[in-house]
């Protein structure tokens, strides 16, 4: 893997931790960070996460609205080259009710959430924490809709399963990444740069 897509992910992942964790302002600059590597590497996918997860944190999180439209732009444009993505599709379409909902928009996200919910149902199953999460989302903006029988027929579709304590296992993990993150960096610092001589054919690497 190019080394960009690497620092790219893991700067996305540790971004997305510290806005969890109430580090707001860390969160958001990291995933900026994270953006910009995934797209000077060329990396659709890894935008597309970073920008989705800039639009979430910076509008619904950090109640950020008017930064709404032109994230949302940029955001649906890295989606929209990863379209054959159902998880990441749906991921936006989560984001997307979840914005709808911060703007005072709910028959509009009350949609966007149903199809976000169907995506997931289907790449995820049924028993999974992101179906039961947007059934959860979906539940309370009809309910905001006072649409209190499709509100109740939803709840009764939500897995019952415990998914256990995740505030602890991001701080692990933000310790892990933020590790997994020193080490990338200073192996690229240590890495030289490729030598090639004018009018010499480049050799092809081994595998």
């Amino acid at each position: 893997l190019a080394y960009p897509t690497i620092l790219a992910e893991a700067l996305q992942r540790t971004g997305q931790i510290e806005a969890d964790l109430g580090n707001l302002d860390a969160g958001l600059d990291l995933l900026h960070e994270a953006y910009r590597a995934a797209s000077s590497a060329h990396d659709d996918v890894g935008a597309a996460a970073a920008m989705r997860a800039l639009l979430y944190n910076s509008v619904v999180v950090g109640k950020r609205l008017a930064d709404a439209d032109l994230l949302w732009k940029v955001a649906d444009a890295a989606v929209a080259r990863v379209a054959h993505r159902d998880d990441l599709v749906a991921d936006f379409l989560v984001t997307q009710g979840a914005v709808l909902r911060e703007q005072g928009k709910l028959a509009e996200a009350a949609e966007v959430l149903r199809r976000a919910a169907g995506l997931q149902e289907k790449v995820h199953g049924p028993e999974s924490m992101e179906f039961a999460r947007t059934l959860a989302d979906l539940s309370m903006t009809l309910g905001d809709l006072s649409r209190t029988e499709e509100a109740h027929a939803l709840n009764e579709r939500r897995p019952r399963r415990e998914f256990g304590n995740e505030q602890v296992a991001r701080r692990r993990l933000r310790g892990i990444l933020r590790s997994l993150l020193g080490v990338v960096v200073q192996r690229a610092a240590e890495r030289p740069a490729p030598r090639f001589e004018p009018g010499r054919p480049r050799q092809a690497r081994r595998i």
